[in-house]
């Protein structure tokens, strides 16, 4: 939520507001994030035996400390991510990206230093290194930079004060951050249990383990290409409260009225203001569909290049192809339903993207668990692209027909 919030406060011209939000989204991130912290360092069996593997499975001797260790990053991980949402709210993605840079390059430095030690790499005989759990460690170094560096950034660009951050904000001022904040909690948690349920299918498909490594790295080579459909979500929720805000402060402070002409200049800068901020969401639904198309098109003629660079075993990589080509045909789908969220989130709708997020979920899984597609790996992957369907009926519905955008809301407000 951070980041629309910051956006609409920024280019009305309220810098204190936006400074306040800030310092709340932080206040929560520290809470959450230690009770996270604690609940994945003391539990990580009974977590990981719950949602996604078998009690007796081989893979949890790993998976336990893995996870135990990467949770220790989960603290400066939300204050990173809050930092980033405040500059993109800014409309500043440069630092973001050089944040993310840094951090990223650290991680890269540190995983084989931490995973295979420095044997080899001194005269005097080195460090052994700590195996897998190296790259937890790495990964939450890495973050708690990031974090530190936002924290950094933040107070220098006055976005947060160390009396703020210091101090509890009143439940009061937090309740419009947490009745959101519930509705995107409830939305996130919906994804996570749903491809929970996807990985879970997956794994057991087979005992041999090459069903779980082909949806493993199928979702992979999904990831990256999804990363740039996210790049248009995280556009539109900053984009879209920052052309509402400016219009609306333009419109106020270059007309000059009595007070009976208040609620007319305020209708009319509403009005200005959407119509502005649609003119905007149009054009990111364009290119986001655009973007969608070509990260689907180029899925399929990078496959045989990306498919080996992820296992040599012959019987994954044929089992990755079917799956693969599924997924990007949801890279295609999925073009005007990542711009269509931003949207939903520059608006502040985010009890209805909860609706429209759960009804994703429940479909996947209706068609995971009720139907013969959870049995087959390609069938689970057809299951995705069915939700991924029902979810772009859901979010194009909403911008066309009943959210504050849709046509027929705004010609209501110009005849008003």
């Amino acid at each position: 939520m951070t980041a629309p919030l910051v956006a609409e406060a920024v280019s009305s011209g309220d810098q204190e507001l936006a400074r306040k939000r800030v310092c709340e989204s932080l206040f929560l991130c520290n809470i959450l994030g230690m009770m996270g912290t604690l609940t994945l360092t003391l539990f990580p069996r009974q977590i990981l035996t719950a949602l996604l593997l078998p009690a007796d499975s081989p893979v949890l001797k790993y998976a336990a400390p893995y996870l135990r260790w990467r949770a220790l990053g989960m603290v400066p991980s939300l204050i990173a991510a809050t930092g980033s949402a405040s500059y993109r709210g800014l409309l500043n993605t440069v630092t973001p990206l050089k944040v993310s840079l840094m951090t990223n390059g650290v991680n890269l430095i540190l995983d084989p230093l931490l995973m295979f030690g420095t044997k080899g790499l001194v005269s005097s005989g080195g460090t052994k290194g700590f195996g897998f759990v190296g790259a937890a460690i790495a990964t939450a170094v890495s973050e708690t930079l990031g974090g530190m560096t936002y924290i950094h950034l933040l107070l220098r660009r006055k976005l947060a004060t160390w009396s703020m951050l210091l101090k509890p904000p009143p439940l009061k001022s937090l309740l419009p951050l947490l009745s959101g904040g519930a509705a995107l909690f409830l939305r996130y948690l919906a994804l996570n249990v749903g491809f929970l349920v996807a990985t879970r299918r997956a794994q057991l498909l087979d005992p041999s383990g090459v069903s779980g490594a082909a949806y493993g790295i199928t979702m992979q080579i999904y990831s990256v290409g999804i990363i740039a459909l996210v790049g248009m979500q995280n556009a539109a929720a900053a984009l879209v409260p920052s052309f509402r805000g400016a219009a609306k402060k333009s419109t106020i402070s270059g007309t000059t009225s009595d007070d009976d002409d208040d609620d007319d200049e305020t209708n009319q800068a509403a009005v200005i203001a959407d119509d502005k901020a649609r003119e905007c969401a149009d054009r990111l639904f364009g290119w986001s569909t655009l973007v969608g198309l070509m990260l689907g098109i180029g899925q399929v003629v990078l496959l045989p290049v990306l498919v080996p660079l992820f296992s040599t075993l012959p019987e994954v990589q044929e089992a990755v192809k079917i799956p693969s080509l599924i997924a990007a045909l949801i890279h295609v789908v999925n073009g005007p339903v990542l711009a269509g969220e931003g949207v939903m989130m520059g608006v502040g709708a985010y009890k209805d993207l909860a609706l429209v997020t759960t009804g994703y979920i429940l479909s996947m899984i209706g068609c995971l668990m009720f139907t013969p597609l959870g049995q087959r790996l390609d069938g689970i992957m057809w299951s995705i692209l069915i939700s991924s369907v029902v979810q772009q009926i859901g979010v194009v519905g909403h911008y066309l027909k009943v959210g504050p955008l849709a046509r027929k809301k705004m010609k209501k407000l110009i005849k008003a």
